[in-house]
């Protein structure tokens, strides 16, 4: 129904980070962001975009375009809810990669410097999913920061691990 959204991120993620000043400067010009967002609604690019461009100061730019929900074409207000999943991940790498730049955190620290419930982590060796049984052992080298901020950390989901999503672990 609606075309992909990667193209409007992009160009969300370029309105976010374009200097205050090109903002402020064209803030009459507002107008010109307001028809680029409607257009993509009204070619059903996406159902609905809400945008807020902001500076240390002040709003540089707000605005909010299309529906909630396509069913009920309920309008969209600036001041929508939106669940955003997954989209915690490059948040909170952000946030994290800002705690690296002040020196407060080590990409290469060990993740149980920070997070003490992962020390000694097991893996698992083998699993038989007939029988359900497995093998743990040690890790053989501590999982760092660097390894969750790419996703090497060795965890897993099970929807996207079979031995996850049939592992039944034993007590303890």
């Amino acid at each position: 129904m609606y075309r992909s959204t990667s193209r409007w991120i992009a160009i969300l993620t370029l309105l976010m980070f374009s200097t205050p000043g090109v903002l402020a400067q064209n803030a009459p010009g507002s107008a010109a962001i307001d028809a680029s967002l409607r257009g993509a609604v009204e070619r059903k690019d996406v159902p609905g975009v809400v945008a807020l461009v902001v500076n240390r100061d002040r709003v540089l730019y707000q605005g909010a375009f299309g529906v909630t929900d396509s069913a009920s074409g309920r309008e969209l207000k600036s001041d929508a809810l939106f669940r955003i999943a997954s989209m915690t991940k490059p948040v909170t790498s952000v946030a994290l990669m800002q705690l690296v730049e002040q020196g407060r955190i080590g990409l290469d620290d060990p993740a149980e410097k920070y997070l003490p419930e992962l020390a000694g982590l097991k893996v698992i060796e083998s699993f038989d999913p007939k029988t359900g049984d497995y093998k743990l052992r040690p890790v053989k080298s501590a999982p760092t920061v660097r390894h969750f901020l790419t996703h090497t950390s060795g965890l897993a989901y099970p929807f996207t691990s079979a031995i996850w999503r049939d592992l039944k672990p034993r007590a303890g």
